[in-house]
């Protein structure tokens, strides 16, 4: 028969140090390492997400940062603004006046 296990984790979830092992049997103390060792993971995993997600934070200031200074330096450009570039005396009617075409 299986040993009970006492009380790991604290009523903040966190996995309690001081737990007295010394009159664990095998198998009881191997289901504590594991649930030891899993709580671990766990902990890593999520400290690592927690990165990762201040990282995609980060990148997505640059983001709105680069857009910010390239909408405050060059406007969007119109039809308006296309048309008079290619027919109403934009580089390809200069290039003709010049002969280059």
């Amino acid at each position: 028969m299986q040993q009970e296990l006492p009380r790991l984790f604290s009523e903040r979830g966190e996995l309690i140090d001081d737990v007295d092992t010394s009159s664990f049997d095998a198998a009881t103390l191997a289901r504590f390492e594991a649930v030891r060792t899993a709580h671990q993971s766990n902990k890593q995993a999520q400290d690592q997400l927690t990165a990762a997600y201040a990282e995609v934070e980060s990148a997505l200031a640059a983001v709105k940062s680069a857009e910010a200074f390239f909408a405050a330096h060059w406007p969007k450009q119109t039809f308006q603004d296309l048309w008079r570039e290619n027919f109403g005396g934009g580089p390809r009617n200069r290039m003709h006046g010049v002969g280059r075409i």
